[in-house]
């Protein structure tokens, strides 16, 4: 998985935890995290909707 991780790809990552640690305190690397869950899960919901129209 890191392979595809550019350098920016880290700054904006490490961005991202920063202000959510800062915003929801000891929380905030959780609350991280099940943000990237709902967001892969309604693109992975996305994709398979628009594949199962193009059949």
């Amino acid at each position: 998985m890191s392979s595809f991780l550019t350098n920016d790809d880290y700054l904006i990552i490490s961005r991202l935890l920063s202000f959510f640690s800062s915003s929801y305190g000891s929380n905030g690397r959780l609350k991280l995290i099940q943000t990237l869950d709902n967001s892969m899960s309604i693109c992975t919901s996305i994709s398979s909707r628009i594949q199962y129209q193009l059949k």
